[in-house]
């Protein structure tokens, strides 16, 4: 008989296992939420550091131009990798969460630029919106897409990024 009391003081009750499975589920309930929120923060963060990288890829993609018939250009996302100037993810137009646009103005000369850069699933994997143009002031927007004026570059109803 003492070695069956012994054996049952060995093993863990279904009480104490239902109490260590419910001590887990309010940890994860309230961690869950916080590292979701902290993924989306990296995200908008990562998101405006592939825009630098894209203003900065500009400028210099403007610079090596050749200057063919007295035209300097500005480039796609797919031009600013082939010149080796922003890695394959970033020029495929889709990184951490965010789905990223570039294009140089319609006008000729090509003078202006612009990119912006959308939660792929938004609210999800971000919450706000950003664009720039060739002045590198980059613009947010919680609701809406920032508005571009493909002709002249402008970028309206965005706030500027601290």
């Amino acid at each position: 008989m003492d070695s069956t009391l012994k054996e049952q003081r060995n093993a863990f009750t279904l009480i104490e296992l239902m109490i260590v499975m419910a001590i887990v589920a309010i940890i994860a309930a309230i961690g869950i939420p916080n590292l979701l929120s902290s993924r989306k923060a990296a995200n908008e963060s990562g998101a405006m550091a592939s825009l630098k990288a894209i203003h900065n890829s500009q400028v210099i993609f403007y610079e090596r131009d050749p200057d063919l018939n007295n035209q300097k250009d500005f480039g796609s996302l797919a031009q600013l990798q082939a010149a080796d100037l922003l890695d394959d993810v970033l020029g495929n137009g889709v990184k951490q969460g965010y789905d990223f646009r570039t294009q140089p103005s319609t006008t000729t000369p090509t003078a202006v630029w612009w990119a912006d850069a959308q939660p792929s699933v938004p609210g999800s994997t971000g919450n706000r919106y950003f664009a720039l143009n060739q002045s590198g002031v980059i613009l947010y927007a919680t609701t809406v897409p920032i508005s571009v004026d493909t002709v002249t570059g402008v970028l309206t109803g965005g706030t500027p990024t601290q």
